[in-house]
Order: structure tokens, then sequence, then C-alpha cells
């Protein structure tokens, strides 16, 4: 069985092909800012022609959900539900925040610990999650919320977390307040190798058939359009 992994929700664009066991065959990993719906499925199809494969022989999709960019969620996600439905095969969905949690912990070659993973949400908030480590395993202690980064940064010291962080605005506030954080594109090479772990893991929603149509992006916060739409309903519109 081969795996594909994709996540556009940061200004990451990170890409797998890779076997049943987990071995990456072929990855990706380019910081591109609002590229990644021109670039995703070219460079898709150059990691399969390099792992000697066609999308067809693809078993299972794994694709970050978010949060994060609102634009950049969509982009993975549709891809995956198009690849879902075209090839018949399963997609699993992993939010994007766990997905860089597990890099971190890679990358620091920890086994055990906290960790936590943050994208700028602006207006001093951050999208987020934190993390205990046992074992390899991946256990989150809250769901992706969006919330101060005060509040984030008190969690991260009161449980010593390891912090990853997306988004120049959000390390500098760190930086600021004296917290230690490790930069998303340090982090990020090991997103493939992260998505592909975590989806095999069995820890996380699987779609198939005709549920390939349910998965959605994990937003967190209302989307412009959404907020928007509630304003005026607030407002007797």
């Amino acid at each position: 069985m081969s795996v594909i992994a994709m996540d556009t929700a940061t200004d990451v664009l990170a890409l797998a092909v890779a076997d049943e066991d987990g071995r990456l065959m072929s990855s990706l990993v380019e910081f591109l800012p609002r590229a990644h719906s021109r670039l995703l499925q070219p460079s898709l199809g150059h990691l399969l022609a390099g792992a000697r494969m066609n999308i067809h022989d693809v078993k299972l999709c794994v694709t970050g959900v978010g949060p994060g960019s609102y634009t950049g969620v969509r982009i993975a996600v549709a891809a995956a539900k198009a690849i879902g439905h075209a090839c018949g095969i399963p997609i699993v969905s992993v939010p994007t925040v766990d997905g860089m949690a597990m890099a971190l912990a890679c990358a620091e070659g920890q086994r055990f610990g906290a960790f936590m993973a943050l994208i700028d949400a602006r207006r001093d908030r951050a999208f987020g999650c934190w993390y205990r480590l046992e074992d390899g395993r991946l256990w989150a202690q809250c769901e992706p919320t969006v919330q101060s980064l005060a509040d984030w940064f008190t969690i991260a010291e009161r449980e010593r977390a390891s912090i990853v962080a997306s988004g120049r605005r959000l390390g500098d506030s760190a930086e600021a307040q004296g917290v230690r954080v490790r930069p998303w594109n340090e982090i990020a090479p090991m997103m493939p190798t992260a998505l592909v772990r975590l989806g095999l893991s069995g820890s996380y929603e699987r779609f198939e058939r005709d549920r390939v149509h349910d998965l959605a992006p994990l937003y967190v916060l209302p989307t412009e359009a959404e907020a928007k739409l509630g304003a005026k309903g607030e407002g007797g519109e």
C-alpha cells in the first residue's frame, strides 16, 4: 500500500509519498506563501513520478485540515477530496497543529514531553493546541482552538512545553516576552514524516466512499463571509 500526505494550512507546502510502513519514498517541503494552489498538483505528480508511481497506485491519502490560513486549508482538503473520490481511496484527516507538534518532537528526537504548536491568527492571538508525547504517541490535551498569545505562553510555561510557531509576528511577540519558540520554517522539513506517522496511527477520522464528501476544513474561527453574515443577522438586515 502506498500513502500520500499533504498540508497547505501554513506558508509551508508539505507533501509526502510513503509506503505502508510509513517509510518516505519521496517528499517535498517548500516555503511558498500564497502559491499552494498553483504548485500542489504538479508537485505531487513530480513526487509520485520520482517514486515510480502514479495516482492510481495510491491507497490512502492523509491531509492536514487546519486550522490556519482559510484559503490554504481549503486547498489541501479540496485536493484530498478530489483524489479520494476519483481513486476510490480513504482519506485520513489530521489537524495541522498535530502535525506541527509531531514534527517538533521528531526534530528534537523526543519520545516524551510536552509540546505546543501555534499558528498566527492575528490580533495577538494564535490557533493552537498543546500535547503530551508518551513513548512517541501524541496525546492532545485540548481541542485545536484560538486564544491570546499570553494565554498560550502561560500554558507553555506551566507545562514546560516546547513550542513551534508559524508566523513572524508570533515569533516576534514570543521573543519580546522572553518565550523561546522554534520557528516553523526550521521544523517544517519533518512535517511529511509527521503527517504520514499520524495518518497511519489509527487515531484520526477516516473518510471512505460516500463519506469522502463529509471531509471539511477545521477553521476554528468563522470565515470572513460567515462573520459578515452573522453581523448582518445581529443587525436585523
